[in-house]
Formats: structure tokens, sequence, C-alpha cells
């Protein structure tokens, strides 16, 4: 397993690109990508996609119990 940050690294992909295939900006992705938003799950479908990744195969961190 990686992390999405990991899998975008991995795979040399820019971060501009995958986040106007995503339909989100770019400032957002790294947010994401940092750790300091929460994936939702229509997110995780747009990034795996995007990406090339299985949703399995990638570590995406769980959101926080209220």
């Amino acid at each position: 397993m990686v992390t999405p940050a990991e899998a975008v690294d991995q795979r040399g992909l820019r971060k501009d690109w995958i986040a106007r295939e995503m339909e989100i900006s770019p400032s957002y992705l790294s947010l994401l990508l940092s750790g300091k938003r929460r994936w939702s799950e229509t997110l995780i479908q747009r990034f795996t996609r995007v990406v090339g990744v299985r949703e399995d195969a990638v570590a995406f961190p769980q959101e926080e119990e209220a």
C-alpha cells in the first residue's frame, strides 16, 4: 500500500494535471495529499481513475471520529 502522494510520485504525474482531471483546484489537491483535508468517496474514485491505481492499493486517511 502507498499513500496518495506516493502514488502520484511513483507515476510521475503533474499535480496541476491531476487536479484539473479531478475537477478540483491544485491547492485543494495539495491539502488532500498532505492530509489536511479529508478524502470523500467521490474524490477517492476520481483520484484512482485519474492516477490509474486501484482503490485498495492506496492507503487513504480514514475520517476522524466525531
